[in-house]
């Protein structure tokens, strides 16, 4: 996870990323190839003033340069899709790589 952490302009050691799993609200999906991590996804459910129902946020979503293409992350986005239905959301934000520097 750290690795793929990195790839997405998080460089953390394993160590942190241990420290960090299980926080409240969030859903980590980790998608596999072969027995290898290939691709991550954040998501996470809010109650915002502006809706009447909550809403889903994807906060990271990165798939490996080798697996890209392949449909890891339809994939992945295809359970946090059902995820979020499942939790009553009205809608799924993707908010990952929004920066100018990932364009």
């Amino acid at each position: 996870m750290a690795g793929l952490l990195g790839e997405l302009g998080y460089p953390a050691t394993p160590e942190r990323v241990r420290d960090r799993l299980g926080r409240p609200g969030e859903r980590l999906l980790l998608a596999e190839l072969d027995g290898q991590p290939v691709g991550l996804l954040s998501l996470t459910v809010l109650h915002h003033v502006t809706h009447a129902r909550p809403l889903a946020r994807v906060v990271a979503m990165v798939v490996r340069a080798r697996a890209r293409r392949g449909g890891v992350g339809r994939a992945l986005m295809e359970r946090a899709e059902a995820l979020a239905r499942a939790a009553g959301c009205e809608g799924v934000e993707l908010t990952s790589a929004n920066s100018p520097e990932r364009e």
